[in-house]
């Protein structure tokens, strides 16, 4: 099957208005991810505004751990010009996300680390992911690591008119009052590492009828990571308890702190290459 220029070699994933496809492109003989976005209804075309958002975002970045936008066009109707498909061409990771992959400790350590890079990045920036999360975060063979979908990304300084996230990632400042800022990322980043440590999911801040939850309902669910997993890291149970402080300034005040700490850790648990992500397989 052929679309324009490109190949399709697989089908990598379908969503409501949209589907992921591995193309090969005819030109380079590389290949590529291509998000194809259906615009059907006039309605639909809020997801072209949220591509051109996306590739809007991603040309701001230029990091190893983030992915790469390629180029962003549209296929128009013959008749009146109207667009109805949307070509995203994205850098292709062969790889799984962080949570359908099996990772070791030292994996996932290793991981956290890169991730925390890639966030030093996107804020020096002016770049806010605003949905970090174990299925936005690529691993591959080799240490390859990438951070994805930017979809709902801000620009520092940017207004925002309702609350956008996934439930269980959300800070609760941003359930108050719609805020996303470094701090808020660090808390999703927390939730992240509490997740993908833990497999048990943290209660979330937001009800069925969006409203931000009482703290003290918040914290009867919460269990700190030391007392889940006895005997790991001081360094890693702190920095995880910080980033998921309800008080955004008991947080890490930068990504980079984060990073430092990670760094340490990190360096007491991977001693060889096949420990790390290199021996993912």
């Amino acid at each position: 099957m052929k679309i324009g220029k490109f190949t399709v070699q697989a089908n990598l994933g379908t969503g409501a208005h949209s589907s992921i496809l591995q193309v090969r492109r005819a030109e380079d003989s590389r290949t590529y991810a291509l998000k194809v976005v259906n615009i059907d209804e006039p309605e639909d075309m809020k997801f072209l505004k949220q591509s051109e958002h996306e590739f809007a975002i991603l040309q701001k970045l230029a990091h190893p751990n983030i992915i790469k936008a390629h180029a962003l066009e549209t296929e128009k109707a013959w008749m009146f010009g109207k667009v109805t498909k949307v070509h995203l061409l994205m850098e292709f990771v062969n790889g799984k996300t962080m949570d359908s992959a099996r990772l070791t400790l030292p994996q996932k350590v290793q991981a956290f680390r890169l991730i925390s890079e890639a966030l030093v990045h996107m804020h020096r920036r002016d770049v806010l992911h605003g949905d970090l999360k174990p299925g936005n975060v690529m691993v591959g063979k080799q240490g390859v690591l990438k951070v994805i979908d930017f979809g709902l990304a801000h620009t520092r300084g940017d207004v925002r008119d309702r609350i956008t996230g996934t439930p269980e990632y959300i800070a609760p400042e941003t359930v108050k009052s719609k805020i996303l800022s470094e701090r808020t990322d660090l808390y999703n980043f927390g939730a992240l590492m509490y997740r993908s440590l833990s497999n048990k999911a943290l209660q979330p801040w937001i009800n069925e009828a969006g409203e931000l939850i009482e703290a003290k309902v918040w914290n009867k669910y919460y269990k700190p990571i030391e007392e889940i997993l006895p005997g790991l890291a001081p360094e890693l149970c702190s920095l995880v308890g910080q980033c998921l402080q309800a008080d955004v300034r008991n947080r890490p005040e930068r990504a980079s702190d984060a990073q430092n700490v990670l760094s340490v850790v990190e360096e007491r648990l991977v001693t060889s290459p096949e420990k790390g992500l290199d021996g993912l397989e």
